[in-house]
């Protein structure tokens, strides 16, 4: 329409794409609305007061030989390039910087169901960006820029707002975007510039950010998230460092995390020229794992409640089997390690305090290739200069996590060490227990933990073997071990001594005990009472013990 208001309306508008791309069109919508206020283009303005997109989909794509569609060629026969705006002149020799061009302003430019997806050919990656609905404003078509709305990406909803200034000199322009995630009441804040325009665009800025619980914000990424996630991550969280970033990468430096009352420095470093790869170096000050190990697990509908409030369990289905009292049948999303990811993580704290001790130079060093996780490093120094160490591979079986790999441990003061952790050794002589080694092969599932190769030396003796341990619902356990020596005179408690004959009256007669001349009657002790707990277990065990040393005579 040309009167009263300028006006164009289409409806299933197609763009074709490039020849070889993959999908058939680069733009198609079903619904397209633009209208012009005529008034301004007497005065020489170009107003437009709306566009409207409805159900648009656009498809940015580079090809694996390096072309892109998003780049116009000119048309066969017209080999004339096409200088950018403000670089060339006109066909009087005049720059065209210095010939005015009408002003565009645009008031009211929206977006219905959007979808925005980029294809690489070469890295053989696709992101989509779906749900689309924004509203955007320009004074002119340099800048200033106003816009505000909705989106999800890879299945997070978010919620943004973003200020663009005018574009200086056609390559820089400064922003101001911030982005916030509607189910985790987590916020995004980036404010910089943008340069580089008219060759390679570099993003320069400063980024923060902070949310009620992170284990909200994992959980908000839908169903992929797991149900339910380590008590510390539903802590309050906050971020903050500069950021750099162009089409190849970039990264956050001079990282300043926060979780809880647990803050940590570090880089964060990103590349996407040959797939992506993400680096993260962190140092912890100090870690309270007596208050995080405090902290009830989170499910995907809150923190777990306490002890007592509980809600009633519904009633099981016709042909549902029970199970286990008073468990809660949350779904368990499978275990994955993504496979077009590459990725390492550098942890460290200084100090880790836990029941009252303090666990030095803590070390995490995990590398992500190829669907395996790496540990090349896990160690610690612990209470009484004991140090462990731990290496393998974590991998993924049947949608559940499996590692496979070493462990090392020499303690100093393993007597003081079982103290520390809570154990009652009374009985044991004070010289017991101390200098130990081990040294074993670790394969662990979820339902199983086995030990091969095992060497564990302490004191004089030495066990070699293997152990299994099954996590069921009834523990059990296997064991093909052998001691070479054990002295059980160092570690079974001293025979408390014998108590002193009845004290006579002069004329012989005991001594009376009870009222009435009444003897007081025991209840003899029972020689199995501390086997009890054998009938909470099932258990294989093969031992061999070469010399057992007992009350001073050895037994073969």
């Amino acid at each position: 329409t040309v009167l009263p208001a300028l006006a164009l309306i289409a409806s299933d508008v197609l763009l074709a794409n490039v020849p070889g791309a993959a999908a058939k069109s680069m733009v198609s919508l079903k619904h397209l609305e633009v209208r012009v206020a005529m008034a301004p283009l007497l005065t020489g303005q170009i107003k437009v007061q709306r566009v409207k997109l409805v159900d648009p989909v656009i498809e940015l794509e580079v090809l694996a030989d390096g072309r892109n569609n998003w780049t116009f060629e000119a048309g066969e026969g017209n080999t004339a390039t096409v200088p950018p705006p403000g670089t060339g002149t006109t066909g009087t020799g005049e720059p065209e910087s210095a010939v005015s061009r009408p002003p565009v302003a645009l008031d009211n430019f929206s977006i219905q169901n959007g979808t925005l997806i980029y294809r690489d050919g070469k890295a053989g990656t696709v992101e989509k960006v779906e749900n689309i609905n924004a509203n955007v404003a320009a004074a002119s078509l340099a800048g200033p820029f106003e816009s505000d709305g909705g989106l999800k990406v890879r299945g997070i909803p978010l919620a943004y707002d973003v200020n663009v200034g005018e574009i200086i000199h056609g390559r820089t322009v400064p922003f101001n975007l911030k982005l916030g995630v509607q189910p985790a009441s987590a916020t995004v804040q980036m404010t910089g510039t943008v340069v580089g325009l008219a060759d390679e665009p570099k993003i320069k800025g400063k980024i923060k950010g902070e949310g009620k619980s992170l284990a909200g914000l994992i959980q908000s990424a839908g169903p992929a998230a797991p149900a339910s996630l380590p008590g510390p991550l539903g802590q309050a969280f906050s971020f903050e460092g500069a950021v750099s970033a162009t089409a190849k990468g970039g990264g956050i430096k001079n990282l300043n995390v926060r979780l809880g009352n647990t803050q940590a420095t570090g880089d964060v470093k990103v590349t996407l020229e040959k797939g992506m790869n993400v680096a993260v170096g962190l140092t912890a000050k100090r870690i309270d794992l007596d208050t995080w190990l405090s902290l009830p697990p989170v499910s995907a509908a809150g923190p777990a409640k306490p002890e007592g409030a509980s809600p009633k369990a519904p009633s099981p289905g016709p042909g549902a089997k029970p199970g286990p009292a008073g468990a809660a049948q949350v779904p368990v999303a499978p275990f994955a390690i993504p496979k077009n990811v590459i990725g390492s993580l550098a942890f460290s704290a200084e100090a880790i305090t836990y029941r009252n001790g303090v666990i030095r130079d803590a070390v995490l060093n995990v590398d992500l290739a190829n669907g395996e996780a790496t540990i090349s490093q896990l160690s610690g120094q612990f209470p009484g200069g004991s140090e462990l160490a731990v290496f393998g591979f974590v991998t993924e079986t049947q949608g559940k996590p499996r590692f496979e790999g070493e462990l090392q441990s020499s303690v100093n003061d393993l007597h003081g060490n079982l103290s520390w952790l809570g154990q009652d050794l009374k009985g044991i002589q004070p010289d017991r227990l101390r200098k130990v080694t081990l040294a074993t092969r670790v394969v662990a599932v979820p339902e199983q933990v086995q030990l091969t190769g095992l060497d564990l030396q302490f004191d004089s003796s030495r066990l070699t073997g293997g152990v299994a341990v099954a996590m069921t619902k009834r523990p059990s356990f296997g064991a093909d071990i052998t001691l070479d020596r054990l002295n059980l005179d160092a570690y079974l408690p001293k025979e408390p001594a014998k108590p002193a004959p009845a004290a006579k009256k002069k004329d012989g007669a005991p001594a009376a005990s009870a009222p009435g001349g009444a003897k007081e009657k025991t209840k003899p002790e029972n020689p199995f009472a501390g086997l009890e707990w054998l009938g909470q277990v099932d258990a294989n065990l093969k031992a061999r013990i070469k010399t057992v040393v007992y009350k001073g005579s050895k037994i073969k």
